[in-house]
């Protein structure tokens, strides 16, 4: 138990190291140096709110998992997510994770895999809604936006048929 702990802190803390080893530091405190402290609170409020609202989002998805494991797990798949390349390795970690704790593991990674489709959807719907009156966007992408939309809709809808479920599983 013990060495595992100290193994999780000596890769994440490697994890981070290469992060910043990465980063523009002087860069980014110049940029962070024109901004006010108030600022700078309401950008930490607003960003752990987000994250904690995913954090509820997922868990609404699958509530037999504790909320509290479902936050602690969502903050670690951020840390992963922003160390690692691409987003996909934090939800992977999430998923396995909480899988790890469950009977039915698979609850874990469909519950990730309904929430990337909320998400995406969220976002696609906020593009469409925000590219429309838009003279500037072309109207191939407000197009492409909407049908989007429509066709994260549509298989969300074929997904809550049992039948469509039982196929793929």
């Amino acid at each position: 138990m013990i060495r595992s702990v100290w193994f999780k802190l000596f890769v994440s803390i490697a994890l981070l190291g290469w992060l910043l080893a990465r980063t523009p530091l002087t860069a980014l405190l110049h940029e962070f140096s024109r901004l006010d402290a108030g600022t700078l609170f309401l950008g930490a409020a607003l960003s752990l709110l987000a994250w904690w609202l995913s954090a509820v989002r997922w868990w609404c998805i699958a509530p037999e998992f504790r909320l509290g494991e479902v936050v602690r797990m969502t903050f670690i798949a951020l840390f992963y997510g922003t160390v690692l390349p691409g987003q996909v390795a934090g939800d992977v970690v999430k998923a396995y994770r909480l899988s790890a704790s469950q009977q039915y593991g698979g609850h874990a990674a469909a519950a990730t895999l309904v929430d990337r489709g909320v998400a995406m959807l969220a976002l696609f719907l906020i593009g469409a809604i925000a590219a429309t009156p838009l003279a500037e966007v072309p109207t191939g992408l407000r197009i492409a936006l909407w049908a989007g939309c429509a066709g994260l809709l549509c298989g969300g809808s074929l997904l809550t048929l049992s039948s469509v479920r039982d196929r793929l599983v």
